[in-house]
């Protein structure tokens, strides 16, 4: 007989109500699930009174369905919000909510999961650029420090496993203190603080708190005292026709134009090669099959082809600016060159592990190697990007 026959009937309405509450949270557990192995948050104080921002994610799908959109929160002072992926531009629409702004960000192509018994685990990066105005977060406590000082968030329904944030201080500023403390280093001449937190709750959010010393007419005399009236006239010249260079670089807007291009070609650069990187992972791990792997590497060299046409026109143009400039694009193509060689020389030992002429454990080895020299090869790209971006304003 069955067991409900020997229940009193309120049991049984108990039963029920508590069967109906859990519903919700068995749901959630069927729902798919996302995981985002990295972020990154980059925040530029630049000369004009804004915190340009860049958030960008590395997403992957875990779940046992397909997802095609996610929602990034954002401070409700955000605006000029835009998304890209490596190939540009993606649809975005922009919500307002009692906290703050939702984004709502459409990837290119839907991630998939498990989609009949065939586990894919898409991965996907894309970034969210805004802008804030600084005033809101920057304090002048004394003539000649400032204090930049503001909550950091995730600004997803989900774990981060690392979140690195890099704070960019404009042109000709000192560096003072931070909490927490950062690594700091200097690109071109704007000090650069980095943070690194790991194991984030969903929109868990973190205090960051920087303090500079910014007076930069200041900074151009200060040398020059220990050398004379003379040496410090000849510095204020040369402060100066620097300064007006740059406003008829910016007054024209073609030659801004130009390296705001450069700039995001680069970034593209950048992740094209994660992108590829990740791919041979996917098939090496057997997360990807051989049909999906031809498919995805296919779109992948078109992309290549693509950009380092755009990229070779680029360069000739940004060479012809300044002897600057042209030891910029030296600079890069020193390192796409040698990118070249360790993808090349990697490739060859890919195939061979893939032959099984090669151990794993071996492979690995080597591996590790290729990465620790090809993350040089990024930095060197990353460094460039922080120059030119710091030109920008």
């Amino acid at each position: 007989m069955p067991l409900y026959k020997h229940l009193h009937p309120r049991t049984v309405i108990i039963l029920l109500l508590v069967t109906l509450l859990a519903l919700p949270a068995i749901l959630v557990s069927a729902q798919t699930i996302v995981e985002a192995p990295s972020a990154k948050e980059e925040i530029t104080v630049t000369a004009w009174g804004t915190l340009q921002i860049i958030q960008t994610y590395k997403f992957v799908n875990v779940g046992n369905t397909t997802i095609p959109s996610t929602v990034i929160s954002l401070p409700k002072a955000a605006y000029d919000i835009t998304a890209t992926d490596d190939l540009g531009t993606i649809t975005s629409s922009v919500g307002n909510s009692e906290t703050g702004k939702n984004v709502t960000v459409t990837f290119r192509y839907p991630l998939r999961g498990e989609v009949e018994g065939v586990v894919y685990k898409d991965a996907y990066t894309f970034s969210v650029r805004y802008t804030l105005a600084s005033s809101a977060y920057l304090r002048q406590p004394e003539f000649g420090v400032f204090r930049l000082e503001f909550n950091a968030s995730t600004g997803v329904e989900f774990p981060v496993a690392e979140c690195v944030v890099i704070v960019i201080l404009p042109e000709g500023s000192s560096f003072s203190s931070s909490e927490p403390a950062g690594s700091v280093r200097v690109m071109g001449l704007s000090p650069v603080v980095s943070y690194t937190f790991t194991g984030l709750e969903p929109k868990d959010e973190f205090h960051i708190q920087v303090s500079y010393h910014y007076l930069p007419i200041w900074g151009a005399f200060r040398p020059t005292l220990w050398v004379g009236t003379i040496a410090a006239i000849t510095g204020v010249a040369l402060l100066l026709r620097r300064r007006f260079r740059k406003a008829e670089i910016r007054e024209e807007g073609v030659d801004v134009g130009l390296l705001r291009d450069f700039v995001n070609s680069l970034d593209e650069e950048l992740g094209l090669w994660e992108d590829l990187d990740q791919l041979e992972q996917a098939l090496d791990n057997g997360k990807l099959g051989r049909k999906d792997y031809n498919r995805r590497r296919r779109v992948l060299d078109e992309r290549s082809r693509a950009l380092s046409g755009s990229l070779s026109r680029l360069k000739q143009e940004v060479r012809q600016i300044s002897a600057r400039y042209a030891r910029i694009v030296e600079q890069v193509e020193a390192a796409e060159s040698e990118m070249a060689k360790l993808w090349n020389n990697f490739s060859r030992l890919r195939a061979q592990f893939r032959a099984g002429r090669l151990s794993r454990s071996s492979f690995e080895n080597l591996e590790e190697t290729h990465r620790r020299r090809a993350g040089k090869v990024r930095a060197t790209i990353e460094a460039v990007i922080i120059e030119l971006r710091s030109d920008l304003g």
